[in-house]
């Protein structure tokens, strides 16, 4: 076949069908469709736009699927200073985005799903001011469906020479489409001295499936 060709019906072929480098168009509006005009490369196409990529290496990327990853701080010292520390839960805010593909992540605080999928979501959080008495601390990956806990024993007992603990925590994550997730953080027992001490306290995320 050379040229434009609209086929109606079903159609078999009992040989290879040759495209040469163009798009093999799939729908009315002709924006959804499959190139291989790179050697060795397959790209889909759904509403005009690179979906999917699979190159001559078996490597395969998915340019406009979700995927974000937000710090808390741009420097130290820390704007979120005496969060908690008295038993405060403190909804922590990752203002500083690193990438957000697909414009799924408020800028503060909240992920939004944008279809209904799994989720891989991480979060760790760096934290100072620990004083002798602060003997307990978790954080919770917060979603519509359900929440995550950490809970990070004594801050006292983990703290390091500068005063300083972290938590970390990763999880899958059922999600429904428009369904949000936040990141809660609390220290219990004494005063509220608690502060975000490292830069590299941050919420991240993907879309697995």
């Amino acid at each position: 076949l050379s040229g434009a060709r609209t086929i109606n019906g079903t159609q078999t072929y009992n040989d290879s069908i040759d495209v040469n480098g163009t798009a093999l168009i799939l729908d009315a509006d002709a924006d959804t469709r499959v190139i291989a005009n790179t050697d060795d490369q397959i790209d889909l196409y759904t509403a005009g736009v690179k979906r999917l990529s699979i190159g001559a290496t078996g490597h395969v990327t998915a340019p406009t699927n979700c995927a974000f990853a937000s710090t808390a701080e741009a420097f130290v010292p820390s704007t979120q200073q005496n969060i908690t520390g008295d038993g405060t839960v403190y909804t922590m805010i990752f203002a500083y985005e690193t990438f957000d593909k697909g414009n799924n992540f408020d800028g503060t605080s909240t992920f939004t799903a944008p279809v209904t999928g799994i989720y891989e979501l991480s979060v760790v959080i760096y934290f100072g001011g620990i004083t002798a008495n602060h003997v307990v601390g978790y954080m919770q990956i917060n979603t519509s469906n359900r929440n995550y806990y950490f809970h990070g024993g004594s801050p006292t007992a983990r703290k390091d020479s500068g005063a300083q603990d972290a938590y970390a925590l990763t999880v899958l994550a059922d999600m429904d489409a428009n369904d949000t997730s936040t990141i809660t953080f609390a220290v219990s027992a004494t005063n509220k001295t608690i502060d975000i001490a490292d830069n590299n306290t941050r919420f991240m995320g993907r879309l697995v499936q």
